[in-house]
């Protein structure tokens, strides 16, 4: 799954980021942490806010990279529609008059039980897709005039095996697959960073989006594995440090286009047939 970082794009590459405002959510740990300690040791970006539920743990985090002052917390539950609504208007607080530069939707969530949101949403779906969809929307007018939206996907998009079942979104009427129910959360990134793309061009905007399967890197998203899940995760897992450059590409490099769906990983290389269902990028 993950073929490391990107070959063709280092870190000498990055764009200057000096001046720039950046929000990642999931901040605290795994890759997220891993782009947030990018951002902070190897660029010259203005403050990178980290979207994260726990104070105390994005706290911890902050220490382990030296308390630096371009850091900002801001408390973000996506499984909480109430939360995500709080947050944006704390976010807006927090801006002032300045605006996002990149809005990094990097947090997930992999059930292994059904689980559902404060809204009734099943978790999975709710947390990858739904509260990011609704923090974008609410963060939208926060947005600088070129800002660039990241959706982080997965190849797990691939494998879904029927695509997204719009009849049963909560898994109600069907046995609960944790697996499947990841898949299908991470093809919806997918759908919805191709319609942002697609708005956005119609109206001529210069926003844009890129979505992109960062690697299989050691992330909070497998904590709940144990017995031979854990021992096969931790044995074919990459370091963190070393697949932060693929979403640091994404959020910064302008030549990828947008509704651009960008795998590094060469065997990463295409999408599913399913996301190239164009009509269904705009139920998401």
């Amino acid at each position: 799954m993950g073929n490391s970082g990107s070959t063709d794009f280092t870190y000498e590459d990055v764009p200057d980021q000096t001046g720039k405002t950046v929000l990642i959510t999931g901040a605290n740990l795994g890759l997220g942490f891993a782009l947030t300690g990018d951002y902070i040791n190897k660029t010259k970006a203005a403050k990178v806010i980290m979207a994260c539920r726990s104070k105390e743990k994005c706290e911890e985090a902050m220490k382990k990279l030296g308390n630096d002052p371009r850091l900002c917390f801001l408390q973000l539950d996506l499984s909480d529609f109430d939360s995500v609504k709080k947050a944006a208007k704390d976010l807006s607080s927090m801006l002032g008059t300045s605006k996002l530069d990149a809005l990094i939707l990097n947090a997930g969530a992999l059930n292994l039980e059904k689980a559902s949101t404060k809204q009734g949403l099943e978790a999975t779906m709710g947390v990858c897709h739904f509260g990011h969809f609704l923090f974008t929307a609410l963060a939208w007018p926060m947005l600088s005039a070129e800002a660039r939206i990241v959706p982080v996907s997965s190849v797990g998009h691939t494998w879904t095996k029927k695509g997204i079942d719009f009849e049963d979104l909560n898994w109600e009427k069907r046995d609960y697959d944790a697996y499947e129910a990841y898949f299908q959360a991470k093809l919806a990134n997918v759908y919805f960073t191709k319609e942002i793309g697609r708005r956005c061009g119609a109206k001529n905007l210069k926003i844009t989006a890129v979505t992109l399967s960062p690697g299989f890197g050691r992330s909070g998203l497998y904590r709940d594995f144990s017995g031979w899940q854990d021992y096969l995760t931790s044995f074919i897992s990459e370091e963190n440090e070393k697949l932060s450059i693929n979403t640091m590409r994404a959020a910064t490099d302008m030549t990828l286009k947008n509704v651009t769906t960008w795998f590094p990983s060469a065997s990463d290389s295409t999408v599913h047939r399913w996301s190239l269902h164009h009509r269904i990028s705009p139920k998401m």
